[in-house]
Order: structure tokens, then sequence, then C-alpha cells
């Protein structure tokens, strides 16, 4: 598998940094995000381009759900795959993000070994 960009966007501090340490221990560039609003910003001010997103769904502010309809809006952004990393994965939630065009959700805490499935499975479309 090529090694991918990813842009992690994670509130909790040291959930990001475990899911960064194990994405980089396989070779991949991560950027880290603690909210929806700092990752539009890198993504539109800063023009990062990932070639992979992983998100939260539940954070303040901006929550995953609004942040990927955001990108959905962005000629460029929008067909960058999205991981859902979510420990709200009830039937609604699951039927929203299929809805999005989420072909990948973890639910948390997910291991190492899901994590990176995860990156090659969309990685490899």
């Amino acid at each position: 598998m090529s090694m991918a960009k990813v842009l992690l966007v994670e509130d909790t501090f040291e959930l990001a940094q475990q899911a960064s340490d194990i994405l980089k221990m396989e070779g991949h560039s991560v950027h880290i995000s603690l909210n929806g609003a700092d990752a539009l910003h890198l993504l539109l001010a800063e023009n990062l381009k990932p070639d992979i997103i992983i998100t939260d769904l539940l954070m303040p502010g901006i929550d995953g759900f609004t942040l990927i309809e955001e990108l959905k809006n962005v000629p460029g952004l929008r067909d960058i795959p999205i991981v859902i990393m979510s420990a709200k994965s009830d039937q609604h939630t699951m039927n929203r993000a299929s809805s999005l065009g989420i072909k990948k959700f973890l639910t948390k805490p997910c291991t190492a070994e899901n994590l990176l499935q995860s990156i090659e499975a969309v990685s490899s479309k």
C-alpha cells in the first residue's frame, strides 16, 4: 500500500495522538485537528490536501457530520475518502454516514489493525 497523507480529526488529544502514532509507524504522514472548525481551516485556508480524512463525529462546535457535509460542497475536497471513527454507532448514525457516502466506519475504541485496514480499504479504490 502506498503511504497516505491523513487528516485526523479527533477532539480527544490522547486518542488523536495514539492513532497518529499508529499511522506514522506505518509510514503515513498525519495532520491532527482537534475539532471540525480547525479541520476546515486547514483544508480551506491552508490548502491542505490529504489523501484520506479520519473524523470523529461527536466534537464541540462543528461536529463530524457537519464537517463531512461542508466538504461535500467543495470541489477538490468532496472526493477525498472519509473514514468515521466514533463511539456513536447506532443505526441512525450508520444510516446517516452511509447517506453521505461514507464507506468505512470504525467504532471506538478500535484496534491498530482495524485503523490500518480502514486506511487500506479507502485508499485502494
